[in-house]
């Protein structure tokens, strides 16, 4: 089982982005804010299969000191912000990037861009607009020291598996760093009881 939470501002398309995944659906303009849901999907990886556990979180400040206890034990944290919201992208580093930095260390990052679906339909001011979000977005993930950048459409269905491939893969890759790390260490004090003797 691997546990992936989902953080970003409110109406950024963190729901909408698991939706589509887990249920293969999008609801146009239909926004309901969220508290905290949980999703799970059984997904195949090379050698066997594995539950995805999918924390939805709430964007909204008043649930802030929430948020904390369903950092304990993930495998990947994936922040999200809407690349036609440049303010969701300036709260990627005012406010999420120390939020998870407190709370989850050693835990692999996606910044993921949602709704490029405007970047590519929007007039040319907006749509200029969302490309240049685009390219801070590369540039944001950078300096939050995420492990990748995706963006992503939830309305057209782009981009959304990548998404979740990839956090398997990081949480995977994750959990052999662990474990090469704990198997040195014991090699290491075993060696260390045997200099003592």
């Amino acid at each position: 089982m691997k546990r992936l939470v989902i953080v970003g501002d409110g109406k950024c398309g963190k729901s909408s982005l698991i939706r589509r995944y887990i249920q293969q659906e999008f609801l146009q303009d239909h926004y309901i804010p969220t508290l905290f849901d949980v999703s799970t999907k059984q997904v195949e990886t090379e050698n066997d299969q594995m539950m995805l556990v999918i924390h939805d979180t709430a964007g909204q400040t008043d649930l802030d000191s929430l948020r904390p206890f369903l950092y304990y034990r993930s495998d990947v944290i994936i922040v999200c912000f809407s690349v036609d919201n440049p303010c969701s992208l300036v709260n990627i580093k005012d406010k999420w990037k120390d939020e998870v930095s407190k709370y989850c260390t050693d835990v692999p990052i996606i910044l993921v861009g949602t709704k490029s679906d405007l970047a590519e339909s929007a007039s040319l001011d907006r749509c200029e607009k969302c490309k240049l979000v685009s390219r801070i977005g590369h540039t944001m993930s950078t300096i939050i020291g995420a492990d990748k950048y995706l963006e992503c459409s939830a309305l057209e269905n782009k981009g959304i598996t990548e998404v979740f491939e990839e956090a398997l893969n990081l949480a995977i890759a994750r959990d052999i760093r662990q474990r090469r790390r704990s198997s040195i260490f014991r090699r290491g004090s075993v060696l260390l009881g045997f200099a003592n003797d």
